[in-house]
């Protein structure tokens, strides 16, 4: 699984691969093949 995260204040965001969670009891696992992020969000 990939994800972006913000690791410092005013730097570029940093893409990095995780394990895939296992879904547990009634919990569901989602595929998101595409999302967007607002410069406003990273204020």
């Amino acid at each position: 699984m990939r994800r972006c995260e913000v690791v410092a204040w005013g730097e570029p965001l940093v893409m990095r691969e995780y394990p895939t969670p296992e879904p547990e009891g009634t919990e569901v696992l989602v595929r998101v093949t595409a999302c967007g992020v607002c410069h406003s969000d990273l204020h």
